[in-house]
């Protein structure tokens, strides 16, 4: 982790805006209390990731070796028109021996965009029968940019 600004918080958000784009949303997804946000606090400054990359991981997860599965997660990238490309929100799946693929990307571009939760699902089914870390990324990669985000609601089902 990179990251000097805006690394990831477990917690209650406050929100956060920018003129008329909202970078933070003050709730959850579905009204709980915990999620993760880049920065909890109600300041904007203090809110948006500086400095490269922030990461959080879980712990190994053993994943079923039959059946389909599928992660689900709701998330959001939120950034103003300073974003670049190199700006964005990741979902990484880390194997046992150290190797590691990404399944998720969302990019930033050079446009406002607003915080608004959004449901993702990735197949799974690569790694069936195999113990799993999920790595979740963001990151102001380029020049100083306004970049937020939170990823909430995290479940792998097998089908």
């Amino acid at each position: 982790n990179t990251a000097t600004t805006g690394r990831w918080q477990r917690g209650d958000p406050q929100q956060t805006r920018s003129g008329t784009t909202t970078l933070q949303l003050g709730t959850c997804n579905g009204g709980s209390v915990n999620c993760f946000i880049t920065g909890l606090t109600g300041d904007v400054a203090a809110s948006d990731i500086d400095g490269g990359m922030t990461s959080i991981q879980s712990p190994a997860i053993a994943l079923p070796a039959t059946g389909t599965v599928t992660l689900t997660f709701t998330y959001y990238l939120a950034h103003l028109n300073n974003a670049t490309s190199a700006d964005f929100f990741r979902v990484r799946v880390v194997r046992a021996n150290g190797t590691v693929q990404t399944v998720f990307t969302r990019s930033g571009s050079a446009s406002n965009v607003g915080a608004v939760w959004t449901t993702q699902s990735v197949n799974l089914g690569a790694f069936a029968g195999q113990s799993v870390r999920l790595r979740i990324e963001a990151t102001d990669a380029s020049s100083a940019s306004l970049v937020e985000g939170g990823v909430d609601d995290v479940v792998i089902r097998r089908q």
